[in-house]
């Protein structure tokens, strides 16, 4: 085999992260990662179609505790949610074979000899403390004759170094196997650096959603709010994303009269509950929208994206996430203690977040060049599995 041999050919990749958990942000960023590496003349990627069995009864509605199902609206409004997951996974580069397992050795057997590299992430796919329990597939245990690396993997919550010792042995063999390891967020940087010296390896990436342009349609949004609520061109529309109960009564009491609000994913009495859309066409609503007032992670990060209007709402004493991704595009003025709020700190922060303007195309273009470093290591990684079966041979 010559070298231009070599070079021409493809990498196979597959992607194993959280691309069927009900959460648009989960679904978005695996089809984000998917489509940028597919940009690439050499390289061809694809959705892992695994799952574990525990995730398929989770998100059972009326099994997840997320979504706390009191009534018919209710169970009916996560049904709809459902079914518009169902629209949007046949638009994404999934692998054609399946697999729901909670084994590792049956994940192991699927992936077997079939990718040149698997990645692993983004999102928690590495949080000790989840119903997946651990060990699990999405740390890559196994033999599955193949390279392993991680992007933008997460275990925000976790706390590696005080895991009990055979816990911690676990995750330093597990990653012992990685030939690069990025993460995306500082707390599991610092996690992974204090059990063990990956230095050389490992990396500090963007989240997905940062990386690939979605070509959101705000209009398009905007029509979808007016065919369900008749919601006209000429109202301001606020999309809300929040658990919180109390946080949901005192948006409606500070711009109930100003805005149309629209809670997505959440259901909020009171509000015009949006559920069956795919997330690409949640994607348009966020972009279509005057303003976003959100907890939801992914949910700020696409309103950044498309140059909203919004409040990213958490809890200051964790910076957690959310805080972080702000900080790095600049924004961190968006973001609002939910511990401290009233509905004059609430209105306040809204006025000033309407009249505020942004521009961080800069950061964002910064973290995309950090991308195609990504690819290149990918590449180098590549290059030396093939030679090396080349050798063998």
């Amino acid at each position: 085999m010559t070298v231009r041999m070599l070079e021409e050919k493809m990498i196979s990749i597959g992607i194993l992260t959280y691309h069927k958990a009900k959460n648009y942000g989960a679904f978005l960023q695996a089809y984000g990662l998917s489509q940028r590496l597919n940009e690439e003349k050499d390289i061809n990627a694809e959705i892992i179609d695994f799952s574990m069995k525990r995730e398929k009864k989770r998100y059972k509605v009326g099994n997840n505790p997320i979504y706390i199902v009191k009534n018919f609206k209710q169970w009916n409004h996560y049904k709809r949610l459902y079914n518009g997951f169902e629209k949007g996974y046949k638009k994404a580069p999934i692998s054609k074979d399946r697999c729901v397992s909670d084994s590792i050795e049956d994940f192991d057997n699927f992936v077997k000899n079939k990718y040149d590299i698997i990645i692993t992430g983004s999102d928690e796919v590495w949080r000790l403390k989840s119903f997946r329990g651990f060990p699990n597939p999405y740390w890559l245990p196994g033999e599955i004759k193949c390279k392993k690396v991680s992007y933008a993997a997460a275990s925000s919550t976790s706390n590696f170094e005080k895991q009990p010792d055979d816990i911690k042995y676990k995750i330093i063999e597990y990653l012992n196997d990685f030939e690069y390891i990025t993460v995306r967020d500082k707390n599991t940087y610092n996690q992974i650096s204090t059990i063990a010296n990956y230095n050389d390896r490992l990396e500090k990436m963007p989240d997905p959603s940062f990386v690939y342009d979605y070509k959101a349609n705000g209009d398009k949004g905007r029509r979808i709010l007016k065919e369900q609520f008749k919601i006209s061109s000429n109202d301001k529309i606020a999309i809300v994303m929040t658990e919180n109960v109390k946080l949901q009564k005192m948006i409606g009491n500070v711009i109930g009269n100003t805005h149309k609000i629209v809670s997505v994913y959440d259901y909020a009495d009171g509000f015009n509950n949006l559920s069956d859309i795919t997330p690409f066409e949640w994607l348009d609503v966020i972009a279509g929208a005057d303003l976003v007032l959100a907890s939801y992670f992914h949910a700020i990060c696409f309103s950044v994206l498309n140059n909203r209007r919004f409040l990213a709402f958490g809890t200051d004493a964790k910076k957690d996430k959310l805080t972080e991704v702000l900080e790095s595009v600049n924004l961190e003025k968006f973001f609002v203690d939910i511990e401290d709020i009233s509905e004059a700190i609430l209105s306040e922060k809204i006025q000033f977040c309407i009249d505020e303007e942004y521009d961080c195309h800069k950061e964002i273009n910064e973290q995309r060049d950090k991308f195609i470093y990504f690819v290149d290591i990918l590449r180098t990684i590549g290059e030396k599995n093939e030679r090396k079966q080349h050798w063998k041979q």
